[in-house]
Order: structure tokens, then C-alpha cells, then sequence
């Protein structure tokens, strides 16, 4: 159903013959009484994604609850195959969505990589903390030095740059982009664990005490770190 949907991007098919895959898909999907295994659960999922259907139509749900519950207490799932298929899916995309983005980078307004780390702009000095767990357990901390007016999607971009634990995903589907994932740690919606934002300033950063810290839920683009700001993101239950 997937190479259908890509030739009848390119008109390669018939509407009709499309219409014709895409009920016999549906079909055989509703006949079938288990998702069977995550690779299959996901793969389905993708060509769920690409057509477009409400949840009545194309029991996204059971699929969703499936894969969730095939995620493994580190975060990961079965196999690297398993999380190469699963991690689109997680964000509301599909490999063929995923594809159209291989060939010349798109133009974006954050600002490159090489710009950001030039010494002449690195005029402020900012924390970047990391906590897991609440209490929190474990907390990393990052002295970055950025430059004034880059936004915390910068700042966040140049974090990783410096140290994989910083590496984030962001789901860019809904109105503002979302950190779903960071160190290779994704949220658990089954678990209730997510990513929370808090921004702070000259607050002792070995006290992670959530009283003295602002909670933000809004866009990430919207933050423009200044000298001796202080940012958290927080894994923890909601």
C-alpha cells in the first residue's frame, strides 16, 4: 500500500486503482483480529498515516496502545529495525513523508551550526540542565556559551552538537514543535513520563525543586536565552 501511495504521488496509477488498494487494505486490516508483531504494527501504521483516515476508520488507537506497550523500561524498543520503523510513527509521520526530505536541505530559520559555534557571537553564558525522575535521580548539566538573541531551539541545537546526551527529536506536527525525545530517552505515554520545559534564573542547580522553577508550554522558538539564564527540561510524570 506504501509503493502504491508513492506512484500515485508521482501519477504512475489510476485514482481507481489506488481507491481499489486502498479498500482492499482496509479490508483485509479489519479482518484481522491482532496487530501481530511491532513490525508489522508499524508498518501499518505508516500506511494509516499516509491515508489520511479518522480513527473509526482505521483503528489507530489499537495500533498506537500496541506499539507503546512494546517499549522496553529503557525507552527503546525490540530491535534497531523495530525503532527505525516505530520512531516516525511516534511523531505522526511515515517513511515516504520522511523521504521527500533525502535530497537538498530544506531551508529552516534556525541558524546554522557553524555560526552559532564562531567565537565572535558566544556573548552569553547559559545553563542547560537536564533531570530525570522526581525527585530528580540524575541531572546533567551543560555551561554553554551562546550568542545574544539565538532562540533555546538554538541553544538546544548546539547542546547536542557538544554532547550526545543533548541529542532531542521534536514533533513539528501540531503548533508549536515539541521535544518528544532527549538523550536517546523518548517520552512514555503509558508510563505518564514526559519532557517537561522550566526555565529559570540564578537558581541553585543541584536544587531541581520544581517551586522555584517556571513551567513553559509554549513555542521553544520563543525563548531567547540571556546571560545566566537557566533552562531545564525535566523527565518526569505529568
Amino acid at each position: 500500500m506504501l509503493a502504491v501511495s508513492s506512484t500515485f504521488e508521482t501519477n504512475s496509477v489510476s485514482i481507481q486503482m489506488y481507491e481499489d488498494f486502498q479498500t482492499k487494505f482496509l479490508q483485509t486490516l479489519n479482518s484481522r483480529n491482532s496487530p501481530g508483531n511491532i513490525y508489522e504494527a508499524a508498518l501499518t501504521m505508516h500506511v494509516l498515516i499516509q491515508l489520511k483516515l479518522n480513527e473509526t476508520e482505521s483503528n489507530i488507537p489499537k495500533f498506537m496502545d500496541f506499539i507503546l506497550r512494546k517499549q522496553q523500561i529503557d525507552g527503546s524498543f525490540e530491535s534497531i529495525l523495530a525503532a527505525y520503523l516505530v520512531l516516525p510513527v511516534l511523531s505522526g509521520r511515515n517513511l515516504l513523508q520522511i523521504g521527500k526530505q533525502c535530497g537538498p536541505r530544506p531551508q529552516t530559520d534556525i541558524t546554522p551550526i557553524e555560526v552559532l559555534k564562531s567565537p565572535e557571537h558566544q556573548n552569553n553564558s547559559v545553563k542547560y540542565i537536564l533531570s530525570i525522575g522526581n525527585p530528580a535521580e540524575i541531572s546533567q548539566i551543560l555551561q554553554i556559551q551562546v550568542q545574544e538573541g539565538i532562540n533555546l531551539l538554538d541553544v538546544m541545537k548546539m547542546a547536542q552538537d557538544i554532547s550526545p546526551q543533548y541529542r532531542f527529536l521534536l514533533n513539528e506536527n501540531q503548533e508549536f514543535p515539541e521535544v518528544y525525545s532527549i538523550g536517546g530517552i523518548p517520552n512514555d505515554a503509558e508510563k505518564g513520563m514526559i519532557w517537561r520545559l522550566y526555565v529559570t534564573t540564578s537558581v541553585n542547580s543541584s536544587d531541581v525543586n520544581e517551586n522555584h522553577m517556571t513551567p513553559y508550554a509554549g513555542n521553544i522558538k520563543d525563548i531567547f536565552p540571556k546571560e545566566e539564564d537557566e533552562i531545564l527540561f525535566w523527565y518526569k510524570p505529568t
